[in-house]
């Protein structure tokens, strides 16, 4: 399968990420296109991730005591329409 185009249109496209993030995607990106498969290290890792996101989830979706509320937002947020 040709991922030029794919490819392409991630380099043209700019990215409003953390450095970190940008990596991540950009390596997921670089391996995919090549077809390379994620080995078990990559996909240790994200489940240790997938884990620390769940823990942050319940810490921010608790109320403080002066009734503000931390919403859980995590990713990219745009706007519709």
């Amino acid at each position: 399968m040709n991922h030029h185009l794919l490819v392409a249109e991630f380099l043209a496209t700019p990215w409003a990420l953390m450095p970190e993030r940008l990596n991540a995607v950009a390596a997921v990106l670089a391996r995919w296109s090549q077809d390379i498969p994620a080995g078990e290290d990559v996909l240790a890792s994200i489940a240790a991730d997938r884990k620390v996101r769940e823990a942050r989830r319940q810490v921010a979706t608790a109320v403080s005591s002066d009734g503000i509320a931390v919403l859980p937002l995590y990713g990219v947020v745009t706007q519709r329409g």
